[in-house]
């Protein structure tokens, strides 16, 4: 009698496309290393990544991209990466296919861009139980946007995702749709690498978009589903102003955690911790200490003008008198 993988025991690859210039950010820094509250942008997306358990991670980075994987080294990730080299930067479909040998024969691959479209850990993983309790040959995470622009449009029949369709070739009608896909999406393993190969780049940037994939999927009668997710309203790092508008989202639930967890942010609006940083219950951050970075705060403290001989120290968690 055949036997078949349950939804608990299904094996899951993480693939992270890291291979990105983001010519648009006109940095030499490479688009997945700009920090964004004191982390890389890259590393915020392998913690999302993580949060869904995955048995294997794997990061496609461009040739020569040591700065890269030398930084993910400095994280201490299990399971231990491994890195796969995108020779020529084509496209999103492209990465993900350089990825097939070392995702292995797992039975779902978590494929994200490692930009970072900041989705919450806890939307990916209703994202993965979504994908697994309907049996979903991909799933996207999508979110609405009160400005959708170009950003690809889920559109559905009752409910029903029934294509997805770039902005850019999207009629007047679909451009009217605000539900976009995010750079998250889950699929069966088998699926995903044999609709890839049929991607064609025929498009302005000639490259080979992972979003056609789940189009042919559609075509071809598959089931593709679409969970709606928090991105604070912004999506990814296309440019400074993207970065700019990723980091206020972060900042916003950095702040949003502290003061739930009982600390008083006088100004929040002019208060930027990073996401390292702890602080103890009962302390208050004063309004002429807008930044704490790789610190922690003991509880029942102050930083401040209200406080001026205590000053915040490193991740040891004192606070010291100077």
């Amino acid at each position: 009698m055949a036997t078949t993988t349950t939804t608990t025991t299904r094996s899951l690859a993480a693939v992270i496309l890291a291979a990105g210039k983001g010519k648009r950010l006109k940095s030499a820094r490479p688009k997945v290393l700009h920090p964004v509250c004191g982390r890389p942008a890259l590393w915020h997306v392998v913690q999302t990544a993580l949060a869904a358990r995955p048995d294997k991670i794997v990061i496609v980075v461009a040739q020569n991209a040591d700065d890269v994987r030398a930084a993910v080294a400095s994280w201490k990730i299990t399971p231990k990466p491994v890195f796969v080299e995108q020779t020529q930067q084509l496209g999103t479909g492209h990465a993900a296919l350089a990825a097939k040998s070392a995702v292995g024969r797992v039975d779902d691959v978590l494929v994200a861009n490692g930009d970072f479209d900041p989705v919450l850990p806890e939307d990916i993983r209703a994202l993965l139980r979504r994908h697994r309790r309907v049996d979903a040959v991909a799933t996207i995470a999508s979110t609405e946007l009160r400005d959708p622009g170009t950003y690809q449009r889920i559109v559905r029949d009752g409910g029903r995702v029934i294509d997805v369709v770039e902005g850019t070739d999207a009629s007047a009608e679909i451009r009217r749709i605000n539900e976009v896909g995010t750079n998250w999406m889950a699929f069966r393993r088998g699926p995903l690498f044999a609709g890839l190969p049929k991607v064609r780049r025929n498009n302005k940037q000639h490259e080979y978009y992972l979003n056609d994939a789940v189009s042919i999927l559609l075509r071809s009668g598959a089931r593709v589903e679409a969970v709606l997710c928090d991105t604070g309203g912004t999506l990814g790092l296309n440019s400074r102003g993207g970065l700019a508008a990723v980091i206020a989202v972060v900042r916003g639930r950095i702040n949003a955690k502290h003061l739930n967890s009982g600390v008083t942010l006088l100004d929040p609006g002019a208060t930027y911790i990073d996401v390292d940083v702890r602080i103890g219950r009962d302390s208050t951050i004063y309004g002429d200490r807008p930044g704490l970075c790789d610190r922690a705060v003991r509880p029942d403290r102050g930083l401040g003008d209200r406080r001026p001989e205590y000053r915040a120290v490193r991740r040891d968690p004192r606070i010291d008198r100077r």
